[in-house]
């Protein structure tokens, strides 16, 4: 079992708040079998608006058009770290 940040932040979830969430359910849940964290959809838009898609948003990209976390709201992927500082 686990937790997915569109439940309950649709696109627009940042890095306080998956950390936030994981840390509650490693604190509270992870003894009753939840285990997963998944940050869904648009978490590479710097600027994701609730309730909705932007479909001309401009994405954070590497320089090989590979998706990357949207620095001003995960802030730990900054440089190209991607997602592991925050998985760690």
């Amino acid at each position: 079992m686990g937790w997915n940040s569109w439940d309950a932040y649709g696109t627009t979830v940042a890095e306080a708040e998956v950390k936030a969430n994981a840390d509650y359910m490693a604190a509270h849940l992870k003894s009753h079998g939840w285990q997963y964290i998944v940050v869904d959809i648009q978490w590479s838009d710097p600027n994701a608006r609730a309730h909705g898609y932007r479909p001309d948003a401009k994405l954070a990209m590497d320089s090989f058009g590979r998706l990357l976390p949207a620095a001003n709201r995960f802030p730990s992927s900054a440089n190209g770290a991607g997602f592991r500082p925050l998985a760690d």
